[in-house]
C-alpha cells in the first residue's frame, strides 16, 4: 500500500501536474497578453467574460499542442519506469533474432536479455541452461564465454549461468557472487525443484519472495550455516531474484530466465509473466532447434567421417587374386553398418597352394 501510493503521488503530480502546470501557464499568458486588447475592443467587457473566452482559447491552444505533449509525456513515463510495452513489437522482434541467431545461442540469449530489461526494467537478469542442454548447442562466434562443451557435458543436470545483464550488484551481503566462479544452481538445488514443478503441464513463471515465511524461497534464506540451501539462498539473494521463467520446449526444461526487481519496486503483474511467457516460450524453441542444426552438423561431420572408414577398409582388402591353377575365385566384403570388423586375405603358398585368412572383429 505504501508503495502504491507514494508511486501513485509521485505519478499524478509528474504527469497530470505537468498538464496543470502547462495549461495554467498558458491560461496566465493569453489573460495577461490579451486581456488588455479585449478592454481596448470592449470596454464593457467585464472580466469573468475576458477569463471565460481566454480559457476557452486556452483550451484549444492545449488541443493544438498534443503533438508535443505526445514526445514529453513518454519521457516522464521513462522516468517513472512506467513506459507501456507493445508484447507483439517484443515478440515480432524476437522472432527475427530467432531466425538470424539459431547458430549462436548465446547472442540469441543476449537479446533475449535485452528485450526484458528494455520492456519490464527489472534491475537485472540472468540466463541459466541446463549442462546437457548447453553441450548440445552449436558454440557460435562467442562460444560459452567460460564453459566449454566437455565441461557443460559435466553439468549434467545443473543449472549454468551463460548471460547476465542489468546494473551492478551492491556491495555487502549482495556482493557479486560470481567472483567466486561461473555461477551453477544444481540439479538436487530447491530453485531446480520448484522449476520441474512449474515446467509441467502447461508452463508457469516462479515468484521468489525471500521475505515470506509462507514462501519456498524463504527456507533458503534462513538456513542454518553450512546447509547447502543456504548458499543457494545467498546466490538468488546476490542476484536480487523476483521472478524465474522456465524455457520449455516439448516438456522439457532446457534452463530458465531470473528477473531481478524491477526498478519502479512494484511486482511482477498478470500481463508481465504472460509476456514473459510468451518470449521464453519462442527462445526455447530457438534452442531446441539450435540443437537440432548442431545435431544435423554432427551427423553430417560423422557421414563424412564414415565413407573415408569405408574407403580405407576398402583398400586395405586384397585388390588381386594370387593365381592358381584349377581355380577361379574371388572375395567381397560387404559391412552392414557403412563400416565394418571383417577382413580378409589371399595367402599364395608353396606348392600352388592358396591360404585364406578371416578376421572378425566386431558385430
Amino acid at each position: 500500500i505504501r508503495l502504491i501510493v507514494r508511486r501513485g503521488l509521485q505519478w499524478a503530480l509528474v504527469s497530470r501536474g505537468f498538464l496543470l502546470i502547462e495549461g495554467v501557464l498558458i491560461f496566465a499568458a493569453l489573460f495577461f497578453g490579451m486581456g488588455p486588447a479585449f478592454d481596448a475592443v470592449a470596454p464593457q467587457v467585464g472580466a469573468g467574460a475576458t477569463a471565460l473566452a481566454t480559457a476557452m482559447l486556452t483550451a484549444l491552444v492545449l488541443v493544438g499542442i498534443r503533438q508535443l505533449n505526445r514526445r514529453i509525456m513518454p519521457a516522464i513515463d521513462r522516468r517513472f519506469f512506467r513506459e507501456a510495452y507493445d508484447a507483439r513489437e517484443i515478440l515480432t522482434e524476437l522472432g527475427r533474432a530467432v531466425r538470424s541467431m539459431a547458430g549462436d545461442p548465446i547472442r540469441l540469449l543476449n537479446t533475449l536479455s535485452e528485450k526484458v530489461l528494455n520492456s519490464l526494467h527489472p534491475d537485472r537478469t540472468a540466463v541459466f541452461l541446463r549442462g546437457e542442454e548447453l553441450a548440445a548447442l552449436p558454440a557460435g562466434e562467442g562460444g560459452f564465454g567460460a564453459w566449454s562443451r566437455a565441461a557443460a557435458r559435466e553439468m549434467d543436470g545443473n543449472f549454468v549461468c551463460l548471460v547476465r545483464a542489468g546494473t551492478d550488484p551492491p556491495a555487502g551481503d549482495k556482493a557479486d557472487p560470481e567472483a567466486a566462479g561461473p555461477l551453477v544452481i544444481p540439479k538436487s538445488a530447491v530453485t531446480a525443484e520448484q522449476l520441474l514443478k512449474a515446467s509441467e503441464g502447461e508452463p508457469q513463471a516462479v515468484e521468489v519472495y525471500q521475505d515470506d515465511p509462507r514462501s519456498w524461497a524463504h527456507e533458503l534464506t534462513h538456513a542454518p550455516d553450512g546447509d547447502e540451501r543456504r548458499t543457494e539462498g545467498s546466490l538468488l539473494q546476490a542476484l536480487n531474484a523476483r521472478l524465474l521463467v522456465p524455457l520449455v520446449s516439448k516438456s522439457r526444461l532446457l534452463g530458465f530466465v531470473l528477473l531481478g526487481e524491477k526498478r519502479s519496486e512494484e511486482p511482477y503483474s498478470k500481463e508481465d509473466k504472460e509476456l514473459l511467457l510468451a518470449v521464453s516460450q519462442q527462445a526455447a524453441i530457438a534452442l531446441d532447434y539450435a540443437q537440432l542444426i548442431e545435431s544435423t552438423a554432427e551427423q553430417a561431420v560423422l557421414k563424412r567421417d564414415l565413407e573415408i572408414a569405408t574407403e580405407v577398409q576398402r583398400r586395405l582388402l586384397p585388390a588381386a587374386a594370387p593365381p592358381v591353377p584349377g581355380l577361379d575365385y574371388t572375395g567381397i566384403c560387404r559391412p552392414a553398418r557403412g563400416v565394418g570388423g571383417d577382413y580378409f586375405v589371399f595367402l599364395p603358398l608353396e606348392g600352388g597352394k592358396l591360404g585364406l585368412a578371416l578376421g572378425d572383429i566386431s558385430g
